[in-house]
């Protein structure tokens, strides 16, 4: 994660919590 959006980034780390 070098230029990607703050909310990218949050999104994709809610995704993979809630995949496990």
């Amino acid at each position: 994660v070098l230029a990607y959006p703050r909310q990218l980034v949050d999104q994709m780390a809610s995704l993979t919590s809630y995949w496990g």
